[in-house]
């Protein structure tokens, strides 16, 4: 008993009503494309990672405690001589300076020498425990000024090494960004200050006024994007001497976003491919424009679905209306050459329509499932975005049944017949005898036998595939892009291009006070800098030390973490008596409950963060806390490692999935 019903019956159903059915259909392509024309360009930060693992969780509990993953890492660098002149400082002063203007900045994750969170703690004579600026509120403008700054940098070690490079010649400015405005690349500074506004209840109208002021004398404008606002701050500081370079989430989403009107160009080169190689095949109207059209049409069905929805198009899936559009035209393709066939046959464009209609239905029905089901298998992987690609896609080629199966031979029905071809036969169609024929008689043992071989081959490199980015980078830009580059010469200078952290939760106000707490996170942070893969880490606990050191009269050997918690307790209280509102906010809460311990990657290939996870894994299931938790993971490094544990674990099931339904459906 057949699956379907009698597909010829059908046909000749709706070829005796087929101008009703393309009504309808015409009707509801309209309706979608007017749903499509809300669809907009969104890449929110949470939607890329799997929701339900621990390292997310953390990362969604913790972000506006200690940061999130859009973190915009610049570098100043010169070519000649060293950073420590006035002309330099003065450039790392105003770029610091107007990174803390620009809307939707956190100023507390703004980091560079000349932020006055970059203090440098001593013990004076007179004044006793101070905790002071490096280069704040202003830079050094004396020999002496500048040498003694050096001084302090190069006694300070989470200084050297960390915002100032070993060589001298760069420094690193940080600066951290709320999701409002970095989700959505498109949005000026002037729409993302209005829905800041709007979500926290203020006057749009006013803080527009203030931020117009703010912008008076900058070298952004309410106009631009954050992206190009960022851009413009390190370009004005550029001269023959002085490069500056950017990375982070917000800098890659920007880059993404202005390529934009290159893939409508790509896009639109792609059409006239496809136009080209239709024209030179079919070489009449119909062959060309149907498939045309139907390709348009269930584009329209696809991004409509999702405007109706009520969701937005992630501009990181841009790659996936080429291939369901290449689809639908291919079936489209498929379908006219049949009708021209049956055409040839029946000399009438009604009959050869259902014949058409009864001869496709069924395979290419069970054609378009099987790419559908393999599409709607992709949500079985715990992503946000990946369950999203799975509805739209997954709706956008079963659009194609409409599309192709009923539209092509409907609209086939009605338009001029085809003109017969005469002799010889297509280049293609010989082509496909000769393929039938090396499959027949003794070489199919041969094609079995390669295809053996084939099969064997890829197994083996399918098991050698690397889960995660297996270059520094980011592989949705070209190896030479501008991003790349600065990338590059970041790692080079620092190894320091993602950011993972891990979250010391404690039990009760005060945890982290505790001598066992503060001395496992030291341990954590010494047995995570050994590692090639890190190039440093940070945390309340290095502040420590410093104290007890100095407490001592600046003896080294009492840089340490005192056991006894009483004093430990003490050092801490110093710690925040010199610190400014926000100073420790990167490191601690103001309970003293949670700290957070950053650990900076040379890259973040998926070599790299599987290896730093285990270590902090071993780590933690061997150093179990009374007042504390360690959990994994925080910001974008914490993201990534996530999503490589979650392909990790869904692939072979998706892949199984996928081949057993294949298998059903075609059974």
């Amino acid at each position: 008993m057949s699956l379907f019903p009698s597909s010829e019956a059908f046909g000749r159903a709706i070829m005796r009503r087929r101008f009703v059915v393309l009504a309808i259909i015409l009707a509801m392509t309209a309706f979608f494309a007017w749903k499509a024309v809300g669809v907009r360009f969104k890449n929110p930060t949470i939607e890329l990672f799997p929701q339900n693992h621990p390292y997310v969780q953390t990362y969604v509990q913790y972000e506006e405690v200690f940061g999130g993953a859009n973190v915009v890492v610049m570098s100043l660098r010169v070519k000649d001589g060293d950073i420590f002149n006035e002309k330099t400082l003065a450039k790392v002063q105003r770029i610091t300076k107007a990174l803390e203007l620009v809307p939707n900045v956190n100023n507390y994750q703004v980091l560079s020498l000349a932020q006055r969170k970059v203090k440098k703690t001593v013990v004076d004579e007179v004044e006793g425990y101070k905790s002071d600026p490096i280069m704040w509120p202003e830079i050094p403008t004396t020999a002496e000024g500048i040498a003694a700054l050096k001084r302090t940098v190069y006694t300070s070690g989470r200084v050297r090494g960390g915002l100032v490079s070993l060589d001298d010649k760069a420094t690193l400015i940080l600066a951290g960004f709320f999701e409002k405005g970095v989700e959505s690349p498109g949005d000026t500074l002037r729409q993302i200050v209005k829905q800041r506004a709007a979500a926290e209840g203020a006057d749009a109208a006013e803080r527009l006024g203030a931020f117009a002021e703010v912008a008076k004398g900058q070298a952004w404008t309410l106009d631009d994007t954050l992206f190009s606002a960022v851009l413009k701050i390190a370009k004005a500081e550029e001269d023959s001497n002085t490069t500056v370079h950017v990375i982070g989430r917000p800098i890659l989403l920007g880059w993404v976003y202005t390529q934009l009107p290159s893939l409508l160009t790509i896009f639109l080169l792609t059409i006239a491919a496809m136009v080209l190689v239709l024209v030179i095949y079919f070489r009449g109207a119909s062959g060309v424009g149907i498939p045309v059209v139907t390709a348009a049409l269930s584009a329209a069905w696809g991004i409509g679905f999702v405007g109706l929805l009520g969701h937005h198009f992630n501009p990181l899936l841009l790659v996936v209306p080429f291939i369901i559009s290449a689809r639908a035209l291919s079936h489209s393709v498929q379908l006219i050459e049949r009708f021209d066939e049956e055409y040839a046959t029946h000399k009438d464009r009604e009959k050869a329509a259902v014949a058409t209609f009864s001869g496709v239905f069924k395979p290419g029905m069970l054609s378009i499932l099987t790419d559908a089901a393999g599409i709607y298998v992709v949500a079985v992987t715990p992503i946000p975005l990946m369950e999203k690609l799975a509805v739209m896609g997954g709706f956008w080629l079963l659009s194609i049944i409409v599309a192709d199966l009923i539209f092509n031979p409907l609209i086939l029905s009605i338009l001029p017949p085809p003109r017969l071809a005469k002799g010889g036969g297509k280049l293609i169609d010989r082509i496909l005898e000769w393929v039938y024929r090396t499959t027949q008689g003794w070489r199919r043992w041969a094609v079995l036998a390669v295809t053996a071989v084939v099969f064997v081959v890829g197994f083996v490199m399918a098991s050698k595939v690397v889960i995660g980015d297996a270059q520094p980078g980011t592989p949705i830009l070209w190896p030479s892009s501008e991003y790349n580059k600065d990338t590059a010469v970041i790692a080079d200078a620092f190894g320091n291009t993602e950011i993972l952290s891990v979250v010391v939760e404690g039990k009760d106000k005060n945890s982290i006070k505790t001598p066992e707490v503060l001395v496992a996170m030291e341990r954590l942070q010494r047995k995570l800098e050994s590692m090639p893969e890190v190039s440093g880490t940070s945390s309340i606990s290095d502040l420590v030390p410093e104290i007890s050191k100095i407490m001592h009269g600046g003896d080294p050997k009492w840089e340490l973490i005192s056991l006894d918690r009483r004093e430990s307790g003490f050092y801490m209280e110093m710690i925040f008596s010199g610190a400014e509102p926000g100073d420790l906010a990167r490191f601690i809460t103001n309970d003293s409950k949670d700290a957070n311990l950053t650990v900076y990657l040379k890259d973040h290939k998926g070599t790299t963060l599987r290896a730093v996870v285990a270590a902090v894994k071993e780590f933690i299931a061997q150093n179990p806390l009374k007042d504390a938790t360690f959990r994994l993971a925080g910001n974008l490094g914490g993201l990534l490692a996530a999503v490589n544990e979650a392909i990790v674990l869904s692939e072979a099931r998706v892949t199984i999935i996928a081949f057993s339904i294949t298998f059903l459906l075609c059974a």
